[in-house]
């Protein structure tokens, strides 16, 4: 039984030091990167489903990588307000 308090006890201790550990590791990556938006950034598309070609090349910079993702987060957005604020939803 009192192995079982002693080990408890430990497990308390380690989870009480890990936000604070996991707040100086984020702190650090922080600090030592930062994104630079206009760095050229190439991303690969996926084939078609069922295709082995197809695949594609994208180069483009953070900035535009960004406002792209966020454009669809918008336009995702809206089409879903869009479609609860009308009664037949089309």
């Amino acid at each position: 039984m009192r192995k079982v308090h002693r080990f408890a006890l430990a497990g308390l201790i380690v989870l009480g030091a890990a936000p604070a550990f996991a707040a100086d590791t984020a702190l650090a990556a922080t600090d030592s990167v930062t994104p630079d938006r206009d760095k050229i950034v190439c991303r690969t598309t996926p084939a078609a489903i069922g295709s082995l070609l197809g695949a594609k090349r994208e180069c483009a910079t953070q900035r535009e990588w960004d406002q792209r993702r966020e454009d669809a987060q918008r336009a995702l957005s809206d089409r879903q307000i869009h479609v609860y604020t009308t009664a037949s939803g089309r």
